[in-house]
């Protein structure tokens, strides 16, 4: 027995979730959980738009795929340092630069993405942003097809 690709995804637990209503503010120095408000595919209610909008919940053990990509408002005339990163609830905190991060120096308006392939039991799963420096507090932009989206699919089973 065979199946194709996307028969394969439906018999997975998946969740695309996505902010495309407003910016959200990240705090200098330090990591910022984002907020999703709207979901794009939940087959198994691992998202809520209501409470704890920043998790896609992983239900039970297995290996999971996630992927999150955000855009920064124009960070000024200068460089800054700034990462994106995906965190297991059963994980420590992050580094700028340590696993499960992508850092960028970038100035203007940009885009970052990361993935991650998380081994996990249940719990749940978050995107942050880290904006390494400069003044005042830079945001992170929902515009039309470039608002953030944060996306986690199992691939497989058990752990």
């Amino acid at each position: 027995y065979q199946r194709d690709n996307l028969s394969y995804l439906f018999d997975r637990e998946c969740c695309v979730v996505h902010n495309g209503t407003s910016t959200q503010s990240v705090t200098v120095g330090a990591w910022t959980a984002l907020t999703f408000n709207a979901e794009q595919l939940d087959t198994d209610a691992m998202h809520d738009t209501s409470s704890n909008t920043s998790r896609i919940n992983t239900p039970n053990a297995g290996i999971w795929l996630c992927h999150a990509y955000i855009k920064w408002g124009n960070l000024g005339a200068a460089h800054r340092s700034t990462s994106v990163g995906i965190k297991h609830s059963t994980e420590a905190s992050l580094s700028p630069s340590g696993e499960g991060a992508v850092s960028h120096w970038w100035y203007a308006e940009h885009g970052a993405g990361v993935s991650r392939i998380i081994e996990a039991s249940s719990g749940y799963v978050e995107v942050y942003a880290y904006l390494g420096g400069g003044s005042g507090t830079n945001i992170i932009v929902a515009e039309a097809m470039s608002h953030p989206v944060f996306s986690v699919v199992k691939i497989r089973d058990g752990v």
